[in-house]
This record gives C-alpha cells, sequence and structure tokens, in this order.
C-alpha cells in the first residue's frame, strides 16, 4: 500500500512520458526488492516443518487443530513428551476434541504413564463408546503392557472385538491387537489363525512395516508366547 501510494504521488507531480518511464522503472525494482525479502523470510520459516508450525501458531495461538497436527508431527518424530504438551494444549481449547484426547493417549503410553495413558482412552470411551482408536489402543494395553498391574486378557479381548466389529473386521492393525488379546489369554491357537490373517490383510495393503511387525508377532504365538511391549510405542493417533 505504501508503494501505490507513493507511486500515485509521484505521477501526479510530474510530467513528460520518460520520467514516468523512469518512475515505473524504479518502483518495479523497489516492489521486487520488498518482496524478495519477505520471501526470505518466509522460506527461513518453511525450511521445516517445525518452522512452520511454530510460525502458523504465532499467528494462530488458539487453533486446536494446528495445535493437534504438530503434537501428530512430534509424536511421530519419537518426540512422546512434546506432542503431549500439544494435545494437551489443544484440549485447553476445545475439551471434548476427542483426536487430541486420543492421541494424548498414545503420547502418555510411549513414554511409559500408562495410568494417564488409560483414563485418555477411558475418557473418550464415555463420550463416544464405538470409537475405534481408543477401543483399539485400551486393549492393545491390556494386552501387552509390561506391568502385570495393567494388563487385562479379557478387557482386551471384549475392546479388540468390539473394534473390529466395527471395521468388519477390514483393518489389519486392529486383528493384530485382537492377536496379542488373544495371545495375552494363552489361547496362541486363536492368536497365530488372527494374525495370519491380519498379516495377508497387510501385505494386500502394502503395508510393509506393519506387516513385519505382525509377523514377528506371529512367531511368539507360534511358538506359545505372548507379546509383551516396554512402553506403549505401538499406540496408535487418532486415524480421523
Amino acid at each position: 500500500m505504501i508503494f501505490t501510494w507513493l507511486l500515485g504521488r509521484l505521477w501526479g507531480s510530474v510530467r513528460g512520458l520518460l520520467v514516468r518511464r523512469i518512475i515505473i522503472v524504479v518502483f518495479i525494482l523497489a516492489l521486487a526488492g520488498s518482496e524478495s525479502i519477505a520471501t526470505r523470510r518466509y522460506l527461513a520459516c518453511w525450511q521445516t516443518t517445525e518452522g512452520l508450525f511454530s510460525h502458523m501458531l504465532a499467528l494462530t495461538p488458539n487453533s486446536y487443530t494446528l495445535q493437534c497436527s504438530y503434537g501428530c508431527v512430534l509424536f511421530k518424530e519419537g518426540r512422546a513428551g512434546e506432542a503431549a504438551e500439544h494435545f494437551a494444549k489443544t484440549l485447553q481449547f476445545n475439551p471434548e476434541y476427542l483426536p487430541a484426547l486420543n492421541n494424548l493417549g498414545a503420547a502418555y503410553g510411549a513414554q511409559g504413564k500408562t495410568r494417564q495413558a488409560i483414563i485418555c482412552y477411558n475418557k473418550v470411551l464415555e463420550l463416544e463408546p464405538n470409537n475405534i482408536d481408543a477401543l483399539n489402543n485400551l486393549a492393545w494395553i491390556r494386552a501387552t503392557e509390561e506391568d502385570p498391574n495393567y494388563r487385562n486378557s479379557e478387557d482386551a479381548i471384549r475392546l479388540a472385538t468390539d473394534a473390529c466389529k466395527l471395521a468388519n473386521y477390514e483393518k489389519p492393525y486392529l486383528l493384530d491387537t485382537l492377536a496379542a488379546a488373544y495371545a495375552a489369554s494363552g489361547k496362541f491357537g486363536e492368536a497365530a489363525t488372527t494374525a495370519e490373517k491380519a498379516l495377508e490383510q497387510a501385505r494386500s495393503l502394502g503395508d510393509k512395516e506393519l506387516a513385519n511387525e505382525i509377523r514377528k508377532r506371529l512367531y511368539l504365538y507360534q511358538a506359545g508366547q505372548p507379546y509383551v511391549e516396554f512402553h506403549n510405542k505401538s499406540l496408535r493417533l487418532d486415524s480421523r
């Protein structure tokens, strides 16, 4: 706006085609220079994902969806503690935003804060009993948690079965959880059969990482051993 005002003032105060052409050239060069400086400033912010989110949050600090999205990025980078801070901040702005509540449970679980994770998932299920992500993650904790005080194979089977039913038994990661729940209760035959179905589905979807994880667990079940996890590193973020 400043450049536009200045151009108008100069244009009205001078006469002659040559002089006006010179003014236009100078104006364009000045404008290009200012935009170049601004562009460099923005590029400095956007060179990293963290820089981009930090810049956007500085502009819109009360955006709970942006806070949650940044938490997801940090979680996937293995920065569960920082992710938890952003999920918690999301819930300060919107206490019933279920994706953030589910994700906060995953972040707590990844830090070994199992009790806090369970509280989050129970709260999600109070608000939305058929929330697949909360059912699955809570079942995973009940089936694989290293601390026996938090394990409960019957609960794990019930929760995992509910999640699988809601997805028509078509999600390999849900079948993977159900298999772990069967193994936790000593039902290794059912665990192996369910894990084989999960493995087949993961392969058909081209999810090599999940397929490799399921295969490792399948070997345990075939050997008559349950899968136990140190810290709940396999808890999943909200799928929505």
